[in-house]
């Protein structure tokens, strides 16, 4: 059971739509009776009864869970029936209106991922940060190749004393 995805800044007013969504990334259902929500500043909302079964989700809005979330910066914490952390998701900076906080979760192959942004760039998180890594390092280890393949191309006009200088 993980926090998939929740909305911490809606378009209008926060508490007509604010939600939070769980999914079961289980291969089996799951009885939520005293599973619990909970949000950084300790608001809380337990499951009084119900299951999820496998591979689905469940949305609650702000008039079930009540649990007002941080527009800039939140963690959400899921706890089991007994007590245990099963899962928690958080974001810093601020959300922008309308942006839903998520995991990147693929069913098919069980894989849970840093936590995203959607329908907004994709800044101030983990996995943007770390594919602009990746990219500058590619684009210097080609530059610099560009550049020695040019300079051993016309050596001659780069070398003191070649012809031409």
């Amino acid at each position: 059971m993980i926090i998939n995805r929740f909305l911490p800044n809606p378009v209008g007013p926060d508490t007509a739509g604010e939600w939070i969504e769980i999914f079961n990334n289980g291969s089996a259902p799951v009885n939520l009776a005293g599973w619990r929500i909970k949000d950084l500043a300790g608001k809380s909302y337990v499951f009084k009864s119900g299951e999820l079964k496998a591979g689905s989700a469940l949305q609650l809005p702000y008039k079930a869970t009540k649990i007002t979330l941080n527009n800039s910066g939140e963690t959400l914490f899921l706890y089991d029936s007994n007590g245990r952390l099963a899962n928690k998701l958080s974001f810093s900076g601020a959300a922008a209106e309308g942006q839903i906080i998520s995991y990147n979760y693929n069913v098919d192959k069980n894989i849970l991922s840093a936590p995203t942004a959607q329908n907004t760039p994709l800044a101030n998180t983990l996995f943007f940060n770390h594919i602009i890594f990746i990219n500058l390092t590619f684009a210097l280890i080609l530059s610099s190749m560009f550049f020695w393949i040019i300079k051993n191309l016309y050596a001659d006009y780069f070398e003191p004393g070649a012809a031409g200088n």
